[in-house]
């Protein structure tokens, strides 16, 4: 079918009277083609995004999130924010463009102040995110918040906070096999008519865009692939471009990182001392991680994997609820996660605790036997009491008195490659409050640091002895309209010059064994060390191990629409 026309310029006009925001639209059949090979039609090297799911690893959420050429990007580190931001009418994004400075001691102020809250006009039938901001809180942004002391060194050298404005977003809708291009329309600032007529040719553009085939496909060698793009290419320009982008993301930041922070012995030795803390009485639970910093495989032309290989990867063999590739301020972001940080949507909080894992059997009366196995664990519930309790607490700082409510209990899900024992928390925002004073409250999870939370990250800092960077802090996205959707940064990867960083914990109790908890961080790690594997696997065409076409999609034949859910809106 040919493209659906958005609203009328009457009809934009009318809504301009209640509210600052309306929204256009214009959607086609999408019922031969893929997020992803979308998402190559469209990228050019800059900063961009890609957000789908699938739910419990095996049906597809119903909505996949693109977005490309945003309009500003804001980047917070070192008590300080750097906004760059795209003129009307300029179509490439790149360090060029205008540079802002400012004192941003606290990263979500600095983000409220980057996208004000907007009265957003009613519209029928749109997905949960329609246009805002997308990236990532990194989990040492938490020493704004809290009385925690971050170590010094910095492996890793992301920002504490990194997030791209898009006000065109396009979404797959698995449920009607549709693409949409929705674009977020100002009405307070002049010349509604001139801004209404440039919103309706690009949203008609983009979707022209995701039809036409990619450079990828013509020539797959011509992508770019350093994490950077366009952007990246564009600092060597010269020094008007070079000066202000050196200052603000400079190549050297950070640390050089050695294979690993922890070997087997000092992991295990930083195991024990989290044990005599536990006996000692100062924490309940000390989640401690490993860094693991591999060199990224290089291609055919020298350059280091692009870090859309590893996703498409990725998603193949580890389908979870929030797959995520960001890429920004200089860096790139690939993940998988399975666990839900902060859900705000009007008034209704949500938050999902994850405490308790299982692999998943061979057969599926093994499934089942371990399914059985994980609930009756005395160890694993105890963890997940404990946790579902710091999560109640959490929410119940920015609820409205008596709605906090345990709504799901410690249920085996399954996902892809593991159980889990899961809990659904829920409260109701107090009317003073908005999303981001609720992901405040909640940051960092319970589940990435231990408790008492403030004492489990002081062990944490002082055990570690370097900077997480995003891993355990927050990725999703910041909407117009003040919804939120976010996952924690686990199963995850940052890719930073020629580099991938990986991380992975364990909780760590009284009556952890310590070589035990060495071997889960292991596991933890294997999937997006076998993706990495995966993707520089030659394949016919002479494409990554997601192979085939861009559209192809991931070789899951166990993935398939669902029905819409609750959590359709979810990334």
């Amino acid at each position: 079918m040919p493209p659906t026309d958005p609203l009328s310029l009457s009809e934009a006009k009318r809504l301009a009277a209640g509210a600052d925001t309306i929204l256009l639209r214009a959607t086609r059949e999408a019922d031969l083609e893929t997020p992803v090979g979308a998402f190559l039609r469209l990228d050019d090297g800059g900063p961009c995004y890609l957000l789908e799911s699938v739910e419990g690893g095996e049906r597809v959420g119903r909505y996949s999130f693109l977005g490309v050429g945003p309009r500003r990007t804001l980047e917070v580190r070192d008590g300080r924010a750097w906004i760059v931001s795209r003129p009307v009418g300029v179509v490439d994004f790149s360090p060029d463009l205008p540079l802002t400075v400012e004192d941003a001691p606290d990263p979500l102020v600095a983000l409220r102040r980057f996208l004000p809250r907007r009265r957003v006009a009613p519209s029928a039938g749109m997905p949960r995110f329609t246009g805002g901001a997308v990236g990532a809180l990194g989990y040492d942004a938490a020493s704004a918040f809290e009385p925690v002391a971050m170590p010094v060194p910095d492996p890793v050298g992301v920002p504490l906070a990194a997030f791209l404005e898009t006000d065109l977003v396009l979404v797959f809708d698995h449920l009607t096999h549709t693409l949409s291009a929705i674009a977020s329309l100002q009405t307070e600032a002049p010349d509604l008519e001139g801004r209404y007529r440039i919103a309706e040719r690009a949203v008609f553009e983009a979707l022209e865009r995701t039809a036409r085939p990619s450079v990828a496909e013509l020539a797959p060698a011509a992508r770019p692939a350093d994490g950077q793009g366009s952007a990246g290419a564009s600092r060597d320009r010269g020094p008007q471009a070079a000066a202000p982008m050196t200052e603000a993301r400079p190549e050297a930041a950070h640390d050089e990182a050695p294979e690993a922070s922890f070997g087997r012995e000092a992991y295990e030795a930083a195991v024990s001392s989290a044990k005599v803390a536990i006996a000692a009485g100062e924490a309940i639970q000390v989640v401690l991680a490993r860094r693991m910093s591999l060199p990224l495989p290089r291609r055919t032309d020298g350059a280091p994997m692009a870090g859309l290989d590893l996703y498409r990867a990725l998603r193949r063999i580890n389908p979870s609820p929030y797959l995520f590739f960001v890429r920004t301020a200089g860096f790139e972001v690939v993940g998988a996660s399975p666990e839900l940080l902060l859900r705000v949507e009007g008034e209704a909080l949500t938050t999902h605790p994850i405490a308790g894992t299982r692999p998943r059997g061979a057969t599926e009366a093994e499934d089942e036997l371990r399914a059985e196995e994980l609930g009756r664990d005395p160890k694993e519930r105890a963890e997940h009491v404990m946790l579902v309790d710091l999560g109640r607490n959490d929410l119940g700082r920015v609820s409205r008195p008596g709605s906090v409510a345990v709504t799901k209990y410690m249920e085996v899900e399954r996902y892809s490659h593991v159980l889990h024992l899961v809990s659904h928390v829920e409260g109701r925002l107090r009317s003073e409050l908005d999303g981001l004073d609720a992901l405040r409250s909640v940051f960092p999870a319970g589940t990435l640091t231990g408790a008492p939370k403030v004492r489990a990250m002081q062990l944490i800092a002082a055990l570690e002895g370097e900077r997480r960077g995003l891993y355990g802090g927050a990725i999703g996205y910041l909407g117009y309209d003040g919804n939120l959707d976010t996952a924690i940064a686990i199963r995850s990867a940052v890719l930073r010059g020629g580099v991938a960083h990986i991380h992975a914990g364990a909780g760590i109790v009284a009556g952890s064994h310590p070589d035990r908890e060495f071997e889960e961080t292991e596991h933890k790690a294997a999937a997006i060390r076998r993706a990495i594997e995966l993707a520089a696997e030659p394949q016919a065409g002479g494409r990554g191990a997601s192979g085939g076409s861009p559209g192809a999609g991931p070789a899951t034949s166990a993935v398939v629409p669902a029905e819409p859910l609750g959590s359709g809106g979810r990334p």
